[in-house]
């Protein structure tokens, strides 16, 4: 179990780029402590030119340089540009060989109580067992999850860059394939959280499974808020969906730190309310407003809690009345039902 005295903290951005916004969320993580960095995609937006990754490299080194670090790919780093992931899979290779991985986009790792799966998710091949022939991706996320033991490593943790659970308007249900390939896969397998980026945004979900709010599901989060020069994602539709916790077009990060193999804290902070005067191509930040709690809103922002600058849950696996939480699915003779 945990030393109680010190839990394992690992911190959570995606969609940094390269901006004054992007510099201060880093110096928040920086300040942290974390164990373990996690980034859910689009890095650098380099799109395809490289030496955008060493000014990014440069302006992240107080935090890379200190910080053990995991990440998957995003959009930026596979679909835009002419390299398809070369520049990520050269600057931040991920432990895949050892978790019997042919991909470097794919790999599971276990870090404390954790047991951490990266996936390409919606930029490789989904498509599971019903069709008779199932993706490389999909096999070794089944194979990955069937071995996870979890008397030693109770959480799992999932991510990929775009999101499966998302009431903003931009990037609406683009994960939806992925979302009908595996979510069923995860369930089975009782995987605790799940996170994502790719929407400028944050969002966390309750527990949920099938969009519908189930304890024995997992939790999901969107933290594709950490700066990018693309500006906030508007509009949230409307009403917000029941299996939505918390939602806020600002920018920030978060931390998920785990206190034992039962309990967790979730917390996202905000850094910054950003604003578009009239006439102006692109989003600003002076520098102050949110940097240090103070309220403010992103411009635009139709959220229920656009001021809120603090988001905080409690997180704790049911293993009494959830049994996919329990032990390694490998252990009972039934089967995830595809469909």
């Amino acid at each position: 179990d945990s030393d109680p005295g010190r839990p394992l903290k690992l911190a959570v951005w995606a969609d940094i780029g390269v901006t004054n916004i992007s510099y201060s969320v880093m110096r928040r993580i920086a300040d942290m402590r974390p164990d373990v960095l996690l980034t859910v995609g689009d890095y650098s937006y380099a799109d395809g030119w490289s030496p955008r990754w060493e000014t990014f490299g440069v302006m992240m080194e107080p935090l890379m340089s200190s910080v053990a670090g995991l990440g998957v790919p995003g959009n930026h780093e596979i679909q835009m540009g002419f390299f398809q992931g070369n520049d990520f899979v050269h600057r931040f290779p991920q432990p895949y060989r050892q978790s019997g991985s042919t991909s470097p986009m794919m790999y599971s790792y276990d870090t404390g109580l954790v047991h951490i799966l990266g996936l390409p998710g919606s930029y490789a091949p989904t498509t599971n067992t019903s069709l008779g022939r199932a993706s490389a991706q999909y096999l070794f996320a089944a194979s990955d999850l069937a071995r996870v033991d979890r008397s030693v490593t109770p959480w799992i943790v999932v991510m990929y860059h775009t999101p499966w659970y998302n009431s903003n308007s931009k990037h609406y249900l683009e994960g939806i394939k992925h979302q009908w390939d595996m979510e069923d896969l995860f369930h089975y397998h009782g995987v605790d959280v799940v996170f994502n980026g790719h929407v400028h945004a944050y969002e966390r979900s309750y527990p949920v499974y099938k969009n519908k709010v189930d304890p024995c599901g997992a939790v999901h989060i969107v933290v594709g808020d950490a700066g990018n020069y693309e500006g906030p994602a508007l509009q949230w539709t409307q009403p917000q969906p029941q299996w939505s916790a918390f939602r806020e077009s600002a920018f920030g990060s978060g931390a998920l730190t785990v206190l034992s193999g039962i309990n967790a804290q979730w917390e996202w902070r905000r850094v910054a309310c950003v604003s578009k005067g009239p006439g102006d191509a692109f989003w600003s930040w002076p520098g102050q407003a949110g940097l240090h709690g103070e309220p403010c809103t992103t411009e635009g922002d139709d959220s229920m809690t656009s001021t809120v600058a603090v988001d905080t849950a409690a997180l704790v696996r049911d293993v009494v009345s959830c049994p996919n939480k329990v032990a390694s699915r490998r252990l009972f003779a039934e089967k995830p039902v595809m469909v």
